[in-house]
């Protein structure tokens, strides 16, 4: 067994799933249409968050994202849709999760340690980290998805193959890969919600990505420069992308 380091067990949070979804070509397109309104309208609550979506392009009419505190609650969900004559070109489950290659409390407590500062100073430092921590775990276990114009989804895994094999990497390779990816992202904070979904044995791919903008520029932007960032050059493998507007559902079959 390849030897790399420290290994942390991801927290879960909700579970997630994006769907891709047609009306069928013949037959009753708009009874088809309304029943899935009726559906979508039971299930959305406080527990049950659907952005609905028109796609751009012609590889479904819309896609539908789901988040639910309950796994039996997405099945549900999934088994009810599947009674509904759609065509479900598409779909992919995964479940939010903590990041392993977060800072930890030692690492910023070593940090705020090596300062040339107060012990006063130093215990703020401390608290004031603890309290955007709270928000970023928050955010990425229990997100509650703003309002935006658009939404962009691609699956991705990590590189295993002789060349590239991101899974032999050390965990500290692996940290400092991910700690610079990371701050790529963050030039883009208030611009672009990004949210990082697990999907490691439950889908073909490791992860879930969902970036939700007002603008399609934006996503395109954020996209393009983390093609250069060494985790993504050299070890990142992606899926089909999806880029849809977000609209109710009423519109988006209509």
């Amino acid at each position: 067994m390849i030897n790399t380091g420290v290994q942390q067990t991801a927290n879960i949070g909700l579970y997630v799933t994006h769907l891709m979804v047609s009306l069928p070509s013949g037959g009753d397109r708009q009874g088809s249409g309304n029943s899935l309104i009726k559906l979508v309208d039971k299930y959305r609550s406080t527990d049950f968050q659907i952005i609905s979506s028109s796609v751009f392009g012609f590889e479904c009419d819309v896609m539908l994202m789901c988040l639910a505190k309950n796994v039996d609650t997405i099945w549900q969900f999934e088994q009810d849709v599947k009674k509904i004559d759609l065509i479900i070109s598409d779909s992919f489950f995964s479940i939010t999760e903590l990041s392993e290659y977060t800072t930890t409390e030692a690492e910023e407590q070593e940090r705020v340690n090596s300062l040339d500062e107060t012990d006063d100073a130093k215990a703020e430092m401390m608290k004031q980290w603890s309290e955007r921590m709270a928000i970023y775990e928050k955010h990425r276990l229990f997100p509650e998805l703003p309002e935006k114009k658009f939404i962009c989804f691609y699956p991705m895994s990590k590189k295993r193959e002789a060349h590239a094999n991101w899974y032999a990497l050390s965990f500290d390779e692996r940290v400092k890969y991910m700690r610079n990816h990371g701050s790529v992202g963050r030039k883009y904070s208030g611009k672009i919600l990004q949210l990082i979904t697990g999907a490691t044995g439950l889908t073909d791919f490791e992860w879930g990505v969902t970036l939700l903008s007002d603008s399609l520029v934006d996503i395109k932007n954020i996209v393009y420069e983390m093609r250069f960032d060494e985790a993504s050059a050299l070890y990142g493998e992606f899926g089909h992308f999806t880029i849809a507007k977000i609209v109710s559902l009423e519109e988006a079959l209509s």
